[in-house]
């Protein structure tokens, strides 16, 4: 079956049934977790904004490139891997050097 055929017969299911097959519960969001990153983002955006507007050249600078390689990450769906991941592929290196 191709990938049209199993999207289909999964819309058609969740037609009849009025959810997709195997749907699991989700987990409740903590109401202090969302008021905390709520409060966070409120707080720093006009301090971010202030610094852009009014700030030297060298932050402005900071968000212009950041803008660049944003716009051209997503646009070319370039995809770093997390710091962690370089971290320990030089533990490990350096632990195989020493074996």
């Amino acid at each position: 079956m191709d990938a049209f055929q199993i999207k289909d017969q999964l819309l058609s299911d969740f037609k009849v049934q009025g959810h997709f097959p195997n749907q699991q519960n989700e987990e409740e969001i903590s109401t202090f977790k969302c008021l905390f990153t709520f409060t966070v983002i409120v707080c720093f955006t006009p301090l971010f904004t202030y610094f852009t507007l009014f700030s030297r050249i060298g932050f402005k600078l900071y968000v212009g490139l950041s803008c660049a390689y944003l716009s051209m990450a997503t646009r070319y769906k370039i995809q770093l891997m997390p710091l962690t991941n370089y971290v320990h592929a030089f533990y490990n290196r350096k632990k195989q050097k020493n074996a």
